[in-house]
C-alpha cells in the first residue's frame, strides 16, 4: 500500500513523505526543457560513450546507437543520449522545468539529475505527470474537498487555486507524442493496454 496500511503503527506516509530515487522516469523533464530551447521531436541526438569530469553514464544494455531522434531515444530511454541532450541545453532550463513541475526538494544541479539520481516523493513525481496529461496546466494535488458536520453544516470547502499555464500547450503535445511512443514500440510496450491513448515513462534504479 503506498500510503500504509495502519496509521496506529505508523504515521508514516510513503506516498508523500518517502524520498526515492525516480530513475529514468525523471527523463521527460529532460527533454521538456530541450523541447522549450527550440528543439523538435525528430531532431536528431548522439548516443554514444559521454564522459563529464569523472562521470561517465553507461545505457542499460551497454550499447550505443549514434544518430537517433529524440523520440527514439526518450522511447528507448537512452542514458547517454539524455545526458547529452541535458548537456547541451543546460541544467539550468532543466531545473526550472522541475520546479515548475512542482517538485519542492532540492534538485542537485548536475548532469546524473537528468537520469534521476535525486530524491523525490511519489505526490510530486504523480503530480509532476498529470501536469503533463493536463496539456501544461498547473495542478495541485490535494486530498479533502469538503468537510461537513452531522447536520451538514459545510465546515471546510477546497478552494481550488487558479490553474495557471506554466508550460506552452504545444510543448506538452509533443511531449506527450514522444512519451505515446515509449508504449508503443519502446521500454514501455507492456503498458499499452489498449488502442486508445496511452503514454508514460518506465522508471528504474538500481536494483
Amino acid at each position: 500500500v503506498a500510503g500504509g496500511f495502519s496509521y496506529g503503527m505508523s504515521q508514516f506516509n510513503r506516498a508523500t513523505q518517502a524520498l526515492r530515487q525516480p530513475g529514468s522516469s525523471f527523463k521527460p523533464f529532460v527533454y521538456l526543457a530541450a523541447l522549450e530551447a527550440g528543439f523538435g521531436p525528430e531532431d536528431t541526438i548522439l548516443d554514444e560513450k559521454f564522459k563529464s569530469g569523472s562521470y561517465r553514464p553507461e545505457n542499460y544494455d551497454g550499447k550505443y546507437y549514434g544518430d537517433v531522434t529524440l523520440t527514439q531515444a526518450l522511447a528507448q530511454s537512452l542514458n547517454t543520449a539524455a545526458v547529452r541532450l541535458l548537456d547541451t541545453v543546460g541544467v539550468g532550463r532543466f531545473l526550472d522545468v522541475t520546479r515548475r513541475m512542482g517538485f519542492e526538494e532540492e534538485i542537485k544541479p548536475e548532469l546524473a539529475s537528468g537520469l534521476g539520481a535525486t530524491e523525490v516523493t511519489l505526490l510530486e513525481l504523480t503530480n509532476a505527470y498529470t501536469i503533463i496529461g493536463n496539456g501544461g496546466r498547473q495542478v495541485h494535488a490535494y486530498t479533502i474537498t469538503t468537510i461537513e458536520d452531522a447536520a451538514g453544516h459545510v465546515l471546510y470547502q477546497y478552494d481550488a487555486p487558479y490553474a495557471g499555464q506554466v508550460f506552452s500547450s504545444s510543448d506538452v503535445a509533443s511531449l506527450d507524442g514522444m512519451l505515446q511512443q515509449v508504449v508503443a514500440q519502446g521500454t514501455g510496450m507492456a503498458a499499452q493496454l489498449s488502442k486508445g491513448h496511452v503514454a508514460g515513462k518506465t522508471g528504474t534504479t538500481q536494483n
